[in-house]
């Protein structure tokens, strides 16, 4: 507390009510003058006097008290200020010069709950703002029963997505092959979950265990169908001002047919303010293994993003830059003719840049959109038919651009609603496999923590 704050509270404050127009006897003024004049003896005799009289006064009790702390005699000052508890008017000077008094006999946790009352209780702003001031440098003498419960850590949270989808080109086929096809386009239906629980500790200082599942059923194209299933474990620490998290996950991937593969995946993320933004950085090493007729997509990939979020007002901006590469054997053909061998390449190296948009318009609207671009080459060229019959061996080189906008309702505290619509357009040298998709979803999402 500053001097000046000082001398206000322990002078100004404390002696000024002596001003305060009443019926004053004459050893009282002359108490009064004494008191401003800093002969406290005097001051205090005079007041005795003027007591002894049949001024009984809370005013006259307040300045006797004020005079016999300002001598230093504290016993017969808590006397005269906790006679004046029972006054309304009186009653939070009295607490804040009882917790004064308190902090001088070393007694902090009783002064700390004189201030503390002073705080909660009295209507004069700069009284309150002295006593907050006392108890904030004592917070650490309260009493475990009067300091406010610390919210319990989040370690629990729980996401439910339930979804229904129309895909206007559900086989990702160019737009030939497309045209030729009765009808492309399907519905299907799908289900996400996902849940974490700390194990130890909480948010960026624990161990945190997670599962996922995710199901897709299409109506008509049945082969299209997926299941997913995982679980995984993350630690997660602070180094400075660095979050940090370390973890392994385990992934099942299934069709309508059986098993495909098994994933295994080692993850790593840092993240760090820096000025008024966050920059984050995330590495993904997996391994696939797969059952029998999938050999070509056994292998390691390796995944790296580097993101920048920032916010502006209700809108986050998240641009940043992705990079993935894959080492898998190429998947053989037979051969139908004397060009002998025949392969699809199943090891692509990707460079892509993203940007997700959000904007809370209000405590229910939401709105967003994310925007991806890669290019991607595979490692080996491939040889095989083109559409229309065209042979080519050739590197195989891929352009492709996805944007999703999407707007979010919230129903209540847990519920939500969702309604996006995607787009999906890849190019291709290899014509076959140049196409554009559109996607309407509408999601309905319980999420809990």
């Amino acid at each position: 507390m500053k001097a000046t704050t000082k001398k206000w509270a322990a002078t100004l404050l404390l002696a000024a009510a002596a001003n305060t127009a009443f019926a004053a006897s004459g050893h009282f003024e002359q108490g009064r003058e004494a008191f401003k004049a800093g002969d406290y003896e005097l001051a205090l005799k005079n007041f005795n006097l003027a007591w002894g009289e049949g001024n009984n006064t809370a005013t006259l009790a307040y300045n006797r008290a004020v005079t016999y702390y300002k001598l230093g005699q504290l016993e017969p000052a808590k006397t005269a200020f906790s006679s004046l508890l029972v006054n309304t008017q009186w009653v939070h000077l009295a607490r804040y010069n009882l917790g004064r008094i308190a902090e001088q006999e070393g007694n902090m946790q009783k002064a700390y709950l004189w201030y503390i009352k002073v705080d909660e209780r009295a209507n004069n702003t700069r009284l309150q703002r002295l006593a907050q001031s006392r108890a904030d440098a004592l917070k650490d003498y309260a009493p475990a029963s009067s300091k406010p419960a610390p919210p319990a850590p989040k370690t629990t949270a729980v996401l439910l997505s339930l979804g229904y989808a129309l895909d206007d080109n559900a086989t990702s086929l160019a737009e030939e092959l497309s045209s030729q096809a009765s009808d492309a386009s399907d519905t299907y239906f799908r289900m996400f979950g996902y849940g974490h629980h700390y194990l130890t500790g909480e948010k960026n200082n624990g161990v945190k265990l997670y599962g996922l599942a995710q199901m897709r059923r299409f109506q008509t194209f049945n082969s299209y169908d997926t299941t997913v299933l995982g679980v995984g474990a993350t630690y997660e620490t602070k180094a400075d001002d660095v979050d940090l998290d370390f973890g392994a996950r385990l992934t099942n991937i299934a069709t309508s047919a059986g098993p495909l593969a098994n994933q295994i995946s080692f993850i790593t993320n840092a993240a760090k303010p820096i000025g008024p933004g966050r920059l984050q950085a995330d590495y993904q090493a997996s391994y696939y293994s797969t059952d029998e007729g999938y050999a070509h997509l056994d292998g390691w990939q390796h995944q790296a993003k580097l993101t920048w979020q920032q916010k502006f007002g209700r809108v986050v901006v998240a641009p940043g830059f992705r990079w993935e590469t894959n080492f898998r054997a190429n998947k053989q053909l037979e051969a139908t003719d004397d060009r002998g061998e025949r392969f699809y390449s199943y090891s692509p190296t990707s460079l892509g840049l993203y940007a997700n948009i959000r904007w809370e318009l209000n405590a229910k609207w939401r709105l967003y959109s994310k925007f991806n671009w890669a290019n991607i080459t595979h490692s080996e060229e491939n040889i095989h038919k083109d559409i229309g019959g065209e042979e080519k061996q050739q590197t195989r080189e891929t352009t492709r651009t996805d944007y999703l906008l999407g707007a979010r309702y919230k129903l209540r505290d847990n519920w939500a609603v969702k309604t996006e619509y995607s787009h999906t357009g890849a190019s291709d040298v290899f014509d076959l496999y140049s196409y554009d998709k559109n996607v309407f979803a509408l999601k309905l999402e319980y999420s809990w923590e």
